[in-house]
């Protein structure tokens, strides 16, 4: 009965690990669309402001935007390059080691979600925040 569930559950477990590459996949496509409408924003909206970039508070603000997105990044990259590969690899193996792996891949997921409500957040403040001060 035991070895019948076997196949079974390391089908599941590799099921999943491709799921969370597809995710993985996903997430960086969104990024670059995020990326380039962002940059292409912020160039529309400073295009007429009167003062240098970090001389208005939107400036600073979206340094701090910028901050989090490259803390999510960082995370998502470690996530992409340390983390996923070992749940492949657990996944191919008969044992608990693959539960382990997939822990620590979602925790880490877990952190950059919190990081990206921090850009929510921020994106919040810049939409009621004037880039040219008036």
């Amino acid at each position: 009965m035991l070895r019948r569930l076997a196949p079974n559950a390391r089908a599941a477990a590799e099921h999943r690990a491709a799921f969370c590459t597809e995710l993985s996949h996903l997430a960086t496509s969104a990024l670059l669309v995020v990326l380039i409408t962002g940059f292409y924003n912020v160039m529309q909206d400073t295009e007429q402001a009167s003062v240098p970039f970090f001389g208005m508070a939107w400036g600073w603000i979206i340094l701090a935007k910028l901050a989090c997105v490259a803390a999510a990044v960082a995370l998502g990259g470690w996530n992409r390059v340390l983390v996923l590969p070992d749940l492949h690899a657990q996944a191919r193996q008969d044992g608990s080691a693959f539960m382990a792996a997939q822990g620590r891949f979602d925790a880490w997921l877990s952190i950059e979600a919190l990081v990206m409500l921090a850009v929510l957040a921020i994106a919040a403040v810049l939409g009621h925040t004037s880039p040219t001060g008036g």
